[in-house]
């Protein structure tokens, strides 16, 4: 039997999408006879929501409003996605796995809501009848407290009163400590006062300038500590290594970024001290000047005052506190930078070498 020749392909007409696989992906939609409820309503009411297809789940204990811990009841609160998408683009693999919140501090009263603060699955804003709080987990992970990475390094900050004191003379703190718990699996909840301010993605140059100011004077002040959770960072090397040795390794927060900032009232809030340790001066200026390059006017504005009024706090030379920049800078931001950040990576070591 004579085969019946084919069309071009260019004339053939396209394929017909399956209206099934559509409705997969998409999920049904809405209807007159079939009423939509949000994913709260029906949590509050009682019914079994699917989490699979959101950001988060979490369990928590008692549904009373009793402040005292109490053991995990599994009471199932409702929660928001990190960033609201279309149910197509949410899938199972991306969103953080479960949480489970065995008891809350007694200042939050009853639970009534949690949601991730980032993708990952270690950090959680926890809503109470009485007051907020953020969850971080720490798990440990067999890290030495001698590594930059150390698991409880941020816990042991916090624990101790490190984070909230180290800088408090100049009006630099921390969320206050709510409780450290001891998980059954190893792990350590770490529950911390929710910070209301103006965060640092917010903030105009002269503000940026003054923070700079306040930190310079506050980590000159600080003194070698010895707990063993603080380690020393290797020096520099390259040209640049001779300039700046001689200067003194101070205690640095070695994770500004101005998502990790917050100014309240007077003082101003530093969050995420997990990479907490000894850095030269001016180390984490770099951090913070990078976070606008896509703002190029600003990030010219911030280069310019940032050191300068480091510098003056600390009572160092902006130029030893450029050098440190340039020194330290392309090894931390260099790899996988994009354009804007490796001419202000090359321009800082330029500098740098004519001062």
């Amino acid at each position: 039997m004579r085969r019946r020749p084919r069309a071009p392909r260019s004339n053939r007409p396209p394929p017909r999408r399956s209206r099934s696989r559509f409705r997969r992906r998409s999920g049904a939609r809405p209807s007159a006879d079939r009423p939509t409820t949000t994913r709260c309503a029906r949590a509050a009411a009682g019914t079994p929501v699917d989490t699979r297809r959101y950001s988060a789940t979490a369990t928590t204990s008692g549904a009373d409003a009793h402040p005292a811990p109490r053991p995990s009841a599994d009471v199932p609160v409702h929660h928001r996605p990190v960033h609201p998408a279309p149910e197509s683009t949410l899938s199972e693999s991306a969103a953080p796995p479960p949480v489970r919140i065995e008891s809350v501090p007694p200042e939050l009263g009853s639970p009534l809501d949690a949601a991730p603060l980032s993708t990952r699955s270690d950090i959680w804003h926890v809503l109470g009848s009485d007051a907020d709080a953020v969850l971080k987990l720490a798990t440990p992970d067999g890290t030495a407290p001698a590594n930059p990475r150390y698991w409880a390094r941020e816990v042991e900050a916090y624990e101790s009163g490190l984070a909230a004191g180290v800088y408090a003379a100049h009006g630099l703190t921390a969320p206050r400590t709510l409780r450290v718990d001891q998980r059954g699996d190893g792990s350590v909840a770490l529950w911390l006062d929710y910070v209301h301010g103006v965060a640092g993605t917010e903030w105009d140059p002269d503000r940026w300038a003054d923070f700079a100011h306040r930190l310079g004077a506050a980590q000159a002040a600080t003194e070698p500590l010895g707990p063993s959770w603080l380690f020393e960072r290797p020096s520099p090397v390259g040209p640049l290594a001779t300039r700046v040795a001689e200067l003194p390794y101070l205690l640095c927060h070695l994770d500004l970024r101005p998502g990790n900032l917050i100014a309240r009232d007077e003082d101003v809030v530093l969050l995420d001290w997990s990479h907490a340790g000894y850095g030269l001066p001016g180390e984490d200026l770099a951090g913070l000047i990078l976070a606008h390059v896509a703002e190029p006017k600003v990030a010219e504005a911030l280069d310019a005052a940032l050191p300068a009024e480091y510098a003056r706090g600390a009572g160092l030379a902006e130029a030893d506190v450029r050098a440190v920049i340039a020194a330290t800078a392309p090894a931390r931001y260099g790899p996988g930078a994009n354009e804007a950040t490796r001419r202000l990576l090359h321009a800082w070591a330029k500098d740098a070498a004519t001062r």
